[in-house]
């Protein structure tokens, strides 16, 4: 049954829509067309027996984003992963599980979506990678320069289908962190008796509108560039080859010790747009709500004994994606956009990455904003890409801190990473208290992927999902990577199961022919040896314990 929540008039894919797409004229096409996810009414399924409703939030509830057929072929024409999204959606339903969640109805980004984060000339490039049409000599002359300036290359060369896989990717994220503010706000509403929503005077059904327009608190432009057009030069960005120099003990006490000087400028993220980011709202009353309404402003504040919402884009958390470079089978940075749908409701965002790869282009969005404090556990050994993300990357200017990366080194086992997990994610939360959790769950962090370097379980990483769910928190789980695809659906089975509170059967229903093994807990350890000693651990643990002492409550 379809929910109150409104239903969006941005257009998908259709049966006659040729997947092959034809180019726009201009980067900007739709910035004033119904293809914008910014105009888009978000539109929301609800199972027939729900798990929890807006009036009775006795349970957590939970979105899914779920594509139709017409939209998978899309989804998954990322060539290094064919197939991901169907094997983990085959899975899902065959568990029962998508009977069991509010299904998110995905619509395609805009490219004036895409430029809240990435530049023009970057989102242009983007769009003319994608196309089929007959270029002139100069035209095919100026593409290939653009391609190599902006990444398009090598695993980030262009592929049919890209422009509506990068829009349709990033439309997904937004709608999902929509999702999770409606619900929240939903949850205020029925908590207080003396708010009420607005109907409208036609025969449709409620419309929940947000509760005022945020006051903006200006994210200005890097210091180094010194302008605030999304067209401007391209932000510096860690070398893909690059393996810092930098040692991995304890920080100097200059480093840990003294807290950091707040410059004149204002948090700031890199890149170069003007980004807004609200600070706590004030209490004007929104049109439409009931004389007391006000208080619904304080919203973002709220807390109660109910779980907060989740929401779950399986093919969302491209992490590697620059404002001005695609990198690392990341051509657009979705992480990034729902961070910054979540920032202007929430002021205080924490972002966690248990990708096995370092979360290195959401890391440096936010490297100046202590509005999203980004915490990143990852792989950091010579040669391993992106080769950054060492312990003393933690942030810049008066953001300084607010970046922790834990790099483990090769063979961490589940015992050892969930109890550092759990330690610094408990420290994080009670230092910066968060208003919501954004998570990449990539599962090339298990054993047996074919780019990772890990020695976890699918035990170890749900133990580190329940942990977040655990605070209660609104939570936006985005998928990031995984290339072993019967592990990656076990992992997004597994985890969606966990939000749900829906214990899942030993095994896997017969359904598809990818299950060698039918357990569905199946996980192949690897005989990688451990190099994580518990004395480096410690350091790591120590470490970050120290810099948290330096992390506020008051971005």
């Amino acid at each position: 049954m379809e929910s109150a929540l409104e239903a969006p008039t941005t257009p998908i894919l259709t049966p006659t829509s040729s997947p092959r797409h034809s180019c726009p004229s201009s980067p900007c096409e739709s910035h004033h067309s119904s293809h914008h996810v910014h105009h888009a009414k978000l539109q929301v399924l609800r199972p027939s027996t729900p798990t929890a409703t807006a009036t009775a939030p006795t349970r957590r509830r939970v979105g899914l984003v779920v594509f139709n057929k017409e939209q998978l072929p899309v989804i998954d024409a990322l060539p290094k992963t064919p197939g991901k999204c169907a094997a983990i959606q085959s899975l899902l339903e065959a568990f029962g599980l998508l009977e069991k969640v509010e299904s998110i109805i995905p619509a395609m980004a805009s490219a004036k979506d895409l430029t809240s984060f990435h530049g023009e000339d970057f989102v242009e490039a983007l769009r003319k990678a994608s196309c089929d049409t007959p270029q002139t000599d100069s035209e095919n002359v100026e593409m290939e320069e653009d391609m190599e300036v902006y990444g398009l290359k090598d695993d980030c060369a262009p592929f049919p289908l890209l422009w509506q896989y990068a829009r349709l990717t990033a439309g997904a994220t937004i709608l999902a962190a929509r999702y999770l503010i409606e619900c929240d706000r939903e949850a205020f509403i029925a908590s207080s008796p003396d708010i009420s929503p607005r109907t409208n005077s036609s025969s449709e059904s409620v419309s929940r509108q947000a509760p005022l327009p945020p006051q903006p608190t200006t994210i200005q432009a890097s210091p180094s560039t010194g302008t605030s057009s999304p067209s401007s030069s391209r932000s510096s960005s860690p070398s893909r080859g690059a393996n810092p120099s930098s040692s991995l003990s304890t920080p100097t006490t200059a480093d840990v010790q003294t807290p950091p000087t707040p410059p004149d400028a204002q948090t700031v993220l890199q890149g170069g747009a003007h980004y807004p980011v609200t600070t706590p709202p004030s209490a004007t009353p929104s049109a439409g709500l009931s004389r007391q309404s006000s208080r619904l402003s304080q919203y973002t504040n709220y807390s109660s004994t109910s779980p907060g919402a989740v929401a779950i884009h399986w093919m969302g958390g491209r992490h590697h994606a620059k404002r001005e470079e695609a990198s690392g089978l990341c051509f657009v940075n979705d992480a990034v956009l729902g961070l910054l749908q979540l920032a202007n409701h929430y002021e205080r965002v924490l972002y966690i990455d248990i990708d096995v790869h370092h979360g290195d282009g959401t890391e440096e969005a936010f490297k100046y904003s202590k509005q999203v404090l980004t915490i990143s556990c990852h792989l950091h050994e010579p040669g391993f890409y992106p080769g950054s993300g060492s312990i003393d990357e933690i942030g810049e200017g008066k953001a300084k801190y607010y970046t922790i990366n834990v790099p483990f080194k090769e063979g961490v086992v589940d015992s050892q990473y969930s109890k550092l997990f759990d330690t610094i994610v408990a420290g994080a939360v009670a230092s910066y208290k968060p208003r919501a959790i954004v998570v990449v769950a990539g599962a090339d962090c298990l054993s047996g992927d074919p780019l990772g370097g890990f020695n976890l379980t699918l035990h170890g990483v749900e133990h580190c999902m329940k942990t977040l769910l655990s605070y209660h928190l609104p939570l936006l789980i985005l998928g990031g990577g995984g290339y072993n695809l019967p592990t990656v659906a076990r992992q997004a089975a597994i985890i969606t199961a966990a939000c749900l509170d829906s214990p899942l059967p030993d095994k896997i229903p017969p359904h598809s022919d990818l299950y060698v093994d039918s357990s569905t807990y199946y996980t192949s350890l690897s005989n990688k040896a451990n190099h994580n000693s518990e004395e480096y651990l410690k350091m790591l643990e120590a470490t970050v314990l120290a810099n948290l002492q330096y992390v506020q409550n008051d971005s």
